[in-house]
């Protein structure tokens, strides 16, 4: 991914339009995946720590919306 943009900017092949959006899309993809680790080192520590209710489908779901809404923020 870097290599190819590397590519277009060496070369001017894109325009900066396209560019931006490129830049937009691993800014966003860089951000996600981080917030979703963040997501699941809680998730994980939730688990161990005896905290969590087993077998409630229910809170599972809200809790994957909450997750969700924060990693996607």
């Amino acid at each position: 991914m870097y290599t190819t943009i590397k590519i277009f900017l060496v070369k001017n092949v894109v325009a900066n339009n396209e560019l931006f959006v490129l830049a937009f899309i691993v800014y966003f993809s860089l951000l996600a995946a981080f917030f979703w680790l963040n997501v699941m080192c809680y998730d994980i520590w939730w688990t161990f720590s005896g905290k969590r209710a087993h077998g409630r489908s229910g809170t599972q779901n809200k809790r994957f919306l909450c997750y969700a809404i924060y990693a996607f923020g």
